[in-house]
């Protein structure tokens, strides 16, 4: 429906005045509230990280971050300047909850944190001629902390602490033509997410079959390069008309998200543990001047925790394991707009 909206901008005047089409200068104010619920750290709380080493011994050291939930909002505020160009301002924060777990043969330590991240977009969209030119900048704010734990002799030595605050930036440019049935896109971004210097190049299509807003989609193939990594990202979006103001969207996507910044910024993956797919469902009400959205959604995320293993029973050797898993996220928001 957002596709929907983009293209009432592109009708000949005379249409837009035979269905009293309107372009106020703020088109729109959006506010959008979520939850995401796991059960990451109640699994590893009461776990034994260390196990046992080749001796049948207790390994000296266990340790991992494990998250609890997480909360987001985001207010979003849309401004139409002239017949052809609209820019969007969106503001967003997260609140993460953190877990840092460390188990010795003699004690056991859990530092609890809040980790709060902040989000700014601003993106510009130009119409002309059945084209959109679009570009956007975006800035990210987040904390996080860092342990370093003392060894376990003597025991009760404190730990050293670090906060660490990061600001990134984004910078995007997308360019679409709205054809008969049919949109493609393609869009390239460049970030400095994770402090290194990453390249996200995208390549959609949308498509409406029947010609109208009763069934529609959007396939999506996006790239992330960094360094020595390349990640290749797929997406899916289908929408369906269930009633004269009722619409339903199915979505999902496949592939390593670490770092993967897409429309234009606005949604961009840096999070601590690297998403490997989700899923989801939005149930869409659309009314005169109040939009209304509920949705459910499912992520997998992976990440790790470590042992120190003791390799010689006679001295104070010790090599590190790492061991992976998998965990869910699962995801409830809604979003309401009021539309001018």
């Amino acid at each position: 429906m957002k596709k929907a909206a983009e293209l009432l901008t592109l009708l000949p005047d005379d249409l837009k005045e035979k269905i009293n089409f309107k372009n106020p200068f703020f088109k729109s104010i959006a506010a959008e509230v979520g939850v995401l619920k796991t059960n990451n750290f109640d699994n590893f709380s009461n776990s034994n990280l260390r196990g046992t080493n080749q001796f049948n011994q207790p390994n000296p050291l266990g340790y991992g971050t494990f998250y609890s939930d997480v909360a987001f909002a985001n207010v979003s505020i849309s401004n139409q300047i002239g017949a052809k160009f609209k820019f969007q301002n969106i503001v967003s924060a997260v609140s993460n909850t953190s877990n840092d777990i460390f188990q010795y043969i003699n004690r056991t330590e859990i530092f609890t944190n809040k980790n709060n991240y902040f989000q700014w977009n601003g993106i510009a969209n130009y119409y002309l001629n059945g084209w959109n030119i679009g570009a956007g900048i975006g800035v990210y704010n987040s904390s996080y902390y860092t342990y370093i734990a003392p060894l376990p002799f003597p025991p009760n030595q404190p730990y050293s602490i670090t906060k660490t605050v990061i600001t990134n930036f984004s910078g995007s440019l997308s360019l679409s033509k709205k054809l008969k049935y049919v949109e493609p896109t393609i869009a390239a971004n460049y970030s400095n997410l994770s402090e290194s210097k990453i390249i996200c190049a995208e390549g959609s299509l949308s498509y409406f079959p029947f010609g109208n807003l009763n069934f529609y989609g959007n396939s999506k193939v996006g790239m992330v390069k960094y360094e020595n990594e390349n990640h290749v990202i797929y997406s899916q979006l289908i929408g369906l008309k269930l009633a004269k103001k009722v619409w339903i969207e199915g979505y999902g996507a496949y592939g390593n998200h670490q770092n993967y910044v897409s429309e234009n910024g606005l949604f961009v993956f840096n999070t601590p543990n690297q998403i490997n797919w989700y899923a989801g469902t939005n149930l869409n009400f659309y009314f005169k001047k109040i939009d209304l959205s509920l949705g459910y959604g499912m992520q997998e995320r992976e990440a790790s925790y470590w042992t120190e293993v003791k390799t010689n029973l006679n001295t104070f050797e010790t090599t590190t394991n790492t061991t992976n898993y998998t965990y869910n996220y699962n995801l409830l928001k809604t979003k309401i707009v009021w539309k001018f």
